[in-house]
């Protein structure tokens, strides 16, 4: 099944696609999530049939997927992560310069993913068995947190500081993609304070941090 319109995927409703799945004995395989930009044309699902030939109307399953203009934060949790990673750049902008903020917004984002991977642990039981969709990447949503963050707040030590020690406590969360993808983003950002950091010194500080996550 393919994108009827041009926007943004902001709501994927799962449960009219189960009912839709068992009264017409299909499977349904969600190919976007919430958040990506939908073309005309752009795979949005797929649906198997196994031994079936007669005729089905896909506009049923076309109406479970909402596209609009905007991205909005009901369904699509990196958004939200965005959204405070572009507070804490222009904190860091030298207009503001306000490290404080940029350093608190990290904070929040340790808070969050630690509080996403309990959820993620129990593992809750669905009755969804006719429909699938892809889980979200950690690897995404800690670019979304701290990319940009890294960039900007490269040359400010307080910053570098604070994020590295972030980074090294979510590293110990999960089950070794948090670990893997915090280091890939501890270096990331050691990258980008030995290019903006004056001082050797304080570049030192900045890579003996990098040195407490364990290279997965």
């Amino acid at each position: 099944m393919y994108g009827e319109s041009v926007g943004y995927l902001q709501r994927v409703d799962v449960e009219a696609l189960q009912v839709i799945a068992e009264k017409h004995d299909l499977q349904i395989y969600v190919a976007v999530l919430p958040g990506e930009f939908i073309m005309p044309g752009q795979p949005v699902a797929h649906v198997g049939r196994e031994g079936k030939s007669e005729k089905f109307d896909f506009d049923c399953i076309s109406q479970a997927f909402l596209i609009g203009k905007e991205r909005t934060f009901e369904e699509d949790p990196r958004f939200g992560l965005i959204v405070l990673s572009e507070i804490a750049s222009r904190a860091l902008s030298p207009g503001i310069n306000d490290p404080g903020t940029a350093v608190e917004i990290i904070d929040t984002f340790v808070r969050i993913f630690a509080q996403w991977s309990e959820t993620e642990e129990q593992n809750v039981a669905t009755e969804r068995d006719r429909v699938w969709v892809p889980e979200v990447s950690v690897d995404d949503m800690l670019d979304n947190a701290f990319s940009a963050i890294s960039r900007d707040g490269a040359g400010t030590i307080e910053v570098m500081l604070r994020l590295q020690s972030a980074l090294t406590s979510l590293s110990s969360l999960g089950d070794g993609e948090f670990r893997e993808a915090a280091s890939r983003h501890a270096q990331f950002a050691l990258k980008h304070a030995e290019l903006a950091l004056k001082l050797p010194e304080e570049v030192e500080r900045v890579r003996k941090k990098v040195q407490r996550i364990e290279v997965p």
